[in-house]
């Protein structure tokens, strides 16, 4: 089957950072980026983020800047961060940005399935990767995921459990860490209103990580209505391999 890609990102400054929207409207020169990094708030006021390779991001103090609220219990998390204003910073590995948005991601760990009933017990509704993204050390796979919404209004009693699990059972690509990702879909009934997203970035241990290893990178399963899509998934982009029909 013809391998489709599905994004291919740019990297500058050893960062990873994609052209979006101008900065603002009065300003249509000003190019705006977003990147997947990690925050560093263990000084709330003076919070920063680091790039996959180390690059600090400094966020300029300008007007914009109190309108982020972070606490202590941020620091360390994985988000992804929308600037414009690209400049050099106080040192080589540093550059200042003026901040445009912000999103924080649930950090969550692998599973390793070694029977079918482990595997199964994680469910597999349906669900669709709109974003995968491998860090250059291998350390997090990030991850902008979408299933049917279910809750109406101000309910919220259906559960939505995602989970990314290394399939033992089957070895899909040699050359690459086999992974599914898994959605258990709680008391839902009725039919979906739209869609539901979220942000999960998992850390991958050093046996699922494809640059410790000394492998191309992921190989990751994922289940929507109609299609199973396997994607190989590296710090460089993402790819479609190969899709099957779901069996109903």
């Amino acid at each position: 089957m013809k391998k489709t890609t599905l994004l291919l990102m740019s990297m500058a400054f050893a960062l990873l950072l994609t052209a979006f929207a101008s900065c603002n409207d009065d300003d249509n020169n000003k190019v705006s980026y977003y990147a997947y990094v990690t925050l560093h708030a263990d000084d709330p006021a003076n919070f920063w983020f680091e790039g996959d390779s180390g690059m600090a991001l400094l966020p300029n103090h300008n007007k914009d800047f109190n309108s982020f609220k972070v606490s202590a219990e941020d620091d360390s998390l994985r988000t992804v961060v929308y600037f414009c204003n690209l400049a050099a910073g106080p040192s080589a590995n540093s550059r200042t940005i003026d901040l445009q948005g912000m999103r924080t991601m649930v950090t969550k760990k692998p599973f390793v399935a070694r029977a079918y009933a482990e595997l199964d017990s994680l469910g597999d509704d349906e669900l669709y990767a709109k974003m995968l993204h491998l860090s250059t050390d291998g350390v997090y796979l990030d991850t902008r995921l979408e299933t049917p919404n279910y809750n109406t209004g101000d309910k919220s009693e259906t559960e939505y459990v995602v989970s990314l699990v290394e399939n033992t059972l089957v070895n899909q690509a040699p050359d690459y860490v086999n992974l599914e990702l898994r959605l258990k879909r709680k008391n839902a009934s009725g039919e979906p209103h739209g869609m539901q997203t979220g942000y999960v970035a998992f850390r991958l241990p050093d046996t699922l990580n494809p640059v410790k290893r000394g492998l191309k990178g992921l190989y990751v399963r994922v289940r929507g209505e109609e299609q199973i899509k396997y994607i190989k998934v590296t710090p460089k982009g993402v790819t479609v391999d190969r899709t099957e029909d779901v069996k109903k």
